[in-house]
């Protein structure tokens, strides 16, 4: 159980949080390329300043930056640049 824990600023690349439980858990400011958080409940504010990449799996309409600042928009089970989403 991860509830309430602070991540901010943390390197969780790759982190497997199969069975996590993250309520109130703090994202800011952390790398999170290639970690699946699609199966938990997870407020897209506790991710603002997080870093992913097209790897990230986060719950779907989440956005997210990456290292190079491209917003990222989460459509069904993968991410898509925001400039690829049309309408």
């Amino acid at each position: 159980k991860l509830n309430q824990a602070d991540f901010t600023g943390a390197s969780l690349r790759k982190a497997d949080f199969e069975d996590a439980e993250f309520h109130g858990a703090k994202f800011h400011g952390a790398d999170i390329c290639g970690v699946n958080l699609t199966r938990w409940f997870v407020d897209e504010r506790q991710l603002l300043g997080a870093v992913g990449d097209l790897k990230t799996k986060l719950p779907r309409g989440f956005t997210m930056r990456t290292a190079d600042c491209t917003l990222l928009v989460s459509k069904g089970n993968e991410m898509v640049p925001q400039a690829q989403i049309k309408g």
